[in-house]
């Protein structure tokens, strides 16, 4: 799932292991300040479970930095999230946690 209160999500990347980022396909329609689902279908290199990352980008160009700015109270965590597969999950990957982007001004 990605979300983005600036824009609609554009697209959706993933990171597999250390991999390139490889763009996920987007599900349903897109809408300023809906959330989006996003699958990727890939071949893993090694048996097992896997790290992956995942960036989004919406439709006015904003895309998740590597890390968080720091900001006193710590809102807007909008960085890169990753997460690691369960050994069963080798053929299908659907996206769990929800990368956030672009705050709105």
């Amino acid at each position: 799932m990605a979300w983005s209160g600036a824009a609609p999500i554009a697209r959706v990347e993933v990171s597999v292991g250390e991999g390139d980022w490889q763009e996920a396909r987007l599900e349903g329609e897109s809408q300023r300040g809906s959330w989006r689902k996003c699958e990727l279908i890939t071949r893993l290199d090694q048996a097992g479970a896997s790290d992956m990352r995942a960036r989004a980008t919406d439709q006015a160009g904003n895309t998740q930095p590597e890390r968080a700015e720091w900001n006193n109270l710590g809102y807007g965590n909008n960085s890169i999230h990753g997460y690691r597969s369960a050994p069963s999950e080798v053929a299908r990957l659907r996206m769990r946690k929800a990368p956030l982007i672009g705050q709105r001004e």
